[in-house]
């Protein structure tokens, strides 16, 4: 993974992705989405209709197809104008949690 979040997967197939936010502040129509070289995938967008509060992840699990190597996969916002918390203790309390996360298991 590079410093801006991006991870580079360097085989072809099918990929369970599973990842999480947490926002910045509460906003109402937030969308987070996986996308693949740029393209956001079928099946991978997070639909968060209602005010969130900041103390909530934005998550789900997809699977996707990578169909060439060195494809990029990014975590973006789609929606209304939210960031990434960054500051990790001041949402979650004292034992904090990741402010944002992204698995990735190629399937067989």
């Amino acid at each position: 993974m590079d410093a801006t979040g991006r991870v580079q997967i360097n085989d072809t197939g099918f990929y369970m992705v599973s990842f999480g936010v947490i926002q910045s502040a509460a906003a109402t129509n937030q969308f987070w989405g996986l996308e693949v070289n740029g393209a956001t995938q079928f099946h991978s967008v997070t639909n968060l209709s209602t005010n969130m509060t900041n103390r909530n992840y934005a998550a789900m699990t997809t699977i996707i197809s990578i169909t060439s190597v060195g494809s990029i996969v990014t975590v973006v916002n789609l929606g209304a104008t939210a960031n990434v918390q960054n500051t990790v203790a001041a949402q979650t309390g004292t034992n904090g949690a990741p402010a944002a996360y992204m698995t990735i298991l190629k399937l067989r």
